[in-house]
């Protein structure tokens, strides 16, 4: 590593890295595009969009939209919890051990996991 900045130091007279070389990442033309689009509906899947303007899903107006600052998002419903909620939690927990002191832990497989799920967000 050292050699490498070493080498670079003598040749260039600095360490910064030299001008890419290539092709570049975005065609320019079609960030103007991009953005108006996205500033009248940004709720288009990517492939729709990326058919809408022409550019190749694989160049993805997505990465343009990122250099713009937008970003890809999914709308989700979200519970909150509310203080009833707790009670009604309490009370399923103490049911739930009774159950599993009366009937024992093998009767779950059959009477109460078909019926229910669990997970641990709001």
């Amino acid at each position: 590593m050292i050699t490498c900045l070493e080498q670079r130091f003598c040749n260039a007279g600095s360490v910064a890295d030299r001008k890419r070389s290539g092709r570049p990442s975005i065609v320019n033309t079609k960030v103007v595009d991009v953005e108006t689009t996205l500033q009248k509906s940004s709720m288009e899947k990517s492939r729709k969009f990326a058919v809408q303007l022409g550019i190749s899903p694989s160049l993805s107006a997505w990465r343009t939209a990122r250099k713009l600052n937008f970003r890809q998002f999914k709308m989700h419903t979200v519970h909150e919890m509310k203080p009833p909620d707790f009670e009604k939690r309490l009370n399923f927990c103490k049911w739930f051990r009774l159950f599993l002191d009366t009937n024992g832990i093998r009767k779950l497989d059959n009477v109460f996991f078909p019926f229910s799920f669990f997970t641990d967000e709001a």
